[in-house]
């Protein structure tokens, strides 16, 4: 006979003269014990036990504390009364729950064992039979069962928690005895304690701070507005398929609201706006690297003597400017800064700042115009380098000498430069665009894990193309930091 389809449990509700408070803690032990069991079984409803321990004082019964329990043989077998089930049945280790139970004893001597708790949707004959085998350490043993819930249920914020709690007792049945459960109604009994320990629980311990705060409470009003939201178009669909009633002043509120929503949100608008709002970041940008310029720029000019003569007259200015080694200083102070800010402090800046999307708008607009640069000052760099040391078309290869040394240094910067311009950039622009392509045709995030496989690839060959890129980048700020110590140290082209 299947035991679960034998029922155990007493028809009438309520009828139960204990007085049943049960504290917080056990109520999270047995969650904790549930949910830990789940991920190492992989079961979805998974056999657990354990003891429940509190004070009795007539039929006033407070469950405090819990433990859990040890069954002799296999601790990952399942157990569900059924004849699909293991056919021995679960028996307790009583040598495991006495040492646990004294344990409990030394620390807390007003604790006693009260019953046992388990998981399951309804008693059974199994659980009847269970019962009997902790009656040797109380008379009447309380079950606690935590019952499963439904998906749906655990969507949505349920009004009572899923814990059913019985007492067990004696039926005559057939001139027959067995043992059967009387169902017991509880409540939560807290003290202030307990209850500012799950308040600091629920909020996330103690290392919450204004922003948290701020992000919890911002969240309440989204759920509570995407709530309504749901039960508005439920009921418009229930309405359309003639489930509920149509009530015209509800349904002229509803055509309000959506008739006030702004219709801006389209992929032209979005897409205009994204364009101009790169603009004017490329402009500021473009300005925050001219300025850095003429700041590096004033730091490589030759100084003069405390007692030299200021120049006075723009002609006097412009010849300066015009000297080799003064133009070779403000072109290697203009591609070392563009270099070292764009790449490195800019990007950040602007990656923490701006939108991801706009970000990468952002750096399709100003990569273009920052490698063109780069190269081309490089180039220019290298000509004068090589023009104004004779050895070095002379000696090529002699490496030896640090005028050949540093003409090959900017030589390598130009070719990091040179192929970040005509491949890599564009290459990864186009990746990105791919990307955010897809996204919107998806509408999930690039990092999302259910995202398909054509977003995966276009992830690894973007991370492999920036990945390269930067690392180029890299490479051609040491080259040109290397040359500028050089430089510095000699101040002699």
């Amino acid at each position: 006979m299947d035991k679960i389809s034998s029922s155990v449990v007493l028809s009438q509700a309520g009828n139960s003269a204990l007085d049943l408070s049960i504290h917080p803690l056990p109520i999270l032990n047995i969650s904790e014990h549930l949910t830990r069991r789940k991920l190492q079984t992989g079961q979805e409803a998974p056999f657990i036990i354990g003891a429940l321990i509190g004070t009795q004082t007539g039929r006033d019964i407070e469950i405090v504390n819990t433990f859990e329990l040890v069954l002799q043989g296999d601790q990952d077998a399942t157990y569900d009364g059924s004849a699909s089930s293991n056919s021995v049945e679960p028996k307790i280790d009583h040598d495991f729950l006495t040492t646990r139970r004294d344990q409990y004893k030394s620390v807390f001597p007003a604790l006693e064992f009260l019953g046992w708790y388990t998981y399951a949707p309804v008693p059974s004959q199994l659980h009847a039979d269970l019962s009997e085998q902790f009656s040797t350490y109380s008379s009447s043993p309380l079950l606690l069962m935590l019952t499963p819930t439904s998906k749906e249920a655990q969507g949505s914020q349920l009004e009572t928690l899923p814990i059913l709690a019985f007492e067990p007792t004696i039926e005559i049945k057939d001139r027959k005895s067995r043992t059967v459960f009387a169902e017991v109604s509880w409540k939560i009994q807290t003290g202030e304690a307990e209850r500012i320990a799950v308040d600091w629980t629920a909020r996330g311990g103690g290392g919450e701070d204004d922003l948290t705060s701020h992000l919890q409470t911002q969240r309440a009003a989204y759920k509570m507005l995407h709530d309504r939201i749901v039960i508005l178009v439920q009921y418009v669909a229930d309405v359309l398929e003639g489930k509920a009633p149509k009530n015209h002043d509800v349904l002229r509120a509803l055509a309000a609201l959506v008739a006030s929503l702004p219709a801006s949100e389209s992929s032209a608008f979005r897409d205009e706006f994204s364009t101009e709002y790169a603009d004017v970041q490329l402009t500021t940008y473009l300005s925050s690297l001219t300025k850095t310029a003429s700041i590096l720029n004033d730091c490589h000019l030759p100084t003069t003597s405390a007692n030299s003569k200021m120049i006075q007259t723009i002609g006097e200015a412009i010849k300066a400017t015009l000297r080799v080694q003064a133009l070779y200083q403000l072109l290697y102070s203009y591609v070392f800064g563009a270099t070292l800010w764009g790449s490195f402090i800019a990007g950040f800046i602007a990656f923490r700042a701006i939108p991801r999307q706009q970000f990468g708008l952002l750096q399709s607009r100003t990569f273009p115009v920052f490698f063109s640069t780069s190269t081309g000052v490089t180039i220019v760099l290298l000509g004068i380098w090589t023009a104004t040391h004779n050895q070095v078309l002379v000696d090529t290869f002699d490496f030896s000498s640090p005028a050949v040394i540093q003409a090959w240094v900017l030589a390598l910067a130009a070719m990091c430069n040179t192929i970040n311009l005509v491949y890599l950039g564009p290459k990864t622009t186009e990746t990105m665009f791919k990307r955010h392509k897809l996204e919107r045709a998806e509408k999930v995030q690039y990092s999302d894990p259910l995202a398909s496989n054509e977003m995966k690839a276009l992830n690894k060959q973007f991370g492999a193309l920036h990945g390269i890129s930067s690392l180029l980048n890299l490479c051609s700020l040491f080259c040109l930091a290397a040359h500028g110590v050089s430089i510095g140290n000699t101040m002699v082209l």
